[in-house]
């Protein structure tokens, strides 16, 4: 994971970041990091908790992300544990981003990789993609993915898993399209630079969290 790359919520300037196609960063940063958007009404989210809870300092935050952790309800609004066992299409996410992000990433073949892939989905990747409980178990993959950060070592296969289903969810909003006046979609025409960057996309992480205060050592 890196700091975000431009706005007033991220950490670093897009000019610190190199686009390997010789372009600036301004042109596929949007492709290239993916962070942590809100859905629906705050409701009483791990993060801000935790952005309430920084001036406490670590322990406070650490406290909070461990209660969240060990207060896991599968198939309820809490940690999520398992992502391969969320309902479909979630569920299938983790293995389609490993086979995706294990392949050799050749621009557009891995496009049309994720379409096929995506396409044989159950259900309409439009409606689900739209769908008010699809947003709300984005959300909590976030947040769980916010409580392992600041529990490093804690369960690091799980932070994996999670963070292969949250590239995905980004991979298929940027790299595909709907077909006007069909049920289907189609890869979304990216230049090369775009396509690389949205194949090798980093999770970034809020600054109203991160980076995390120093950890307090005793006397």
């Amino acid at each position: 994971m890196t700091p975000p790359p431009q706005g007033e919520d991220f950490l670093l300037p897009p000019e610190m970041f190199a686009d390997q196609a010789g372009g600036t960063a301004r042109d596929t940063h949007r492709y290239a990091f993916f962070g942590y958007e809100p859905h629906g009404s705050s409701g009483d989210r791990l993060v801000d908790r935790l952005a309430a809870a920084a001036p406490q300092g670590r322990a406070a935050m650490e406290a909070l992300a461990a209660t969240y952790v060990d207060g896991a309800t599968p198939g309820g609004d809490g940690f999520v544990s398992d992502p391969r066992s969320l309902a479909a299409p979630l569920g299938d996410f983790v293995a389609i981003a490993q086979g995706l992000r294990s392949a050799t990433l050749v621009h557009p073949a891995w496009l049309e990789k994720l379409r096929r892939a995506v396409a044989g989905m159950p259900g309409d990747p439009g409606q689900w993609l739209a769908a008010a409980d699809y947003a709300f178990q984005i959300d909590r993959a976030w947040q769980s993915c916010f409580a392992l950060t600041i529990l490093p070592g804690y369960h690091p296969a799980l932070m994996n898993d999670l963070e292969r289903m949250l590239w995905l969810d980004h991979a298929i909003r940027m790299g595909l399209t709907a077909v006007p006046g069909a049920d289907e979609i189609a890869a979304a025409e990216l230049t090369p630079a775009q396509s690389l960057a949205l194949a090798g996309a980093t999770m970034v992480l809020p600054a109203t969290i991160f980076p995390l205060p120093p950890a307090v050592t005793g006397d």
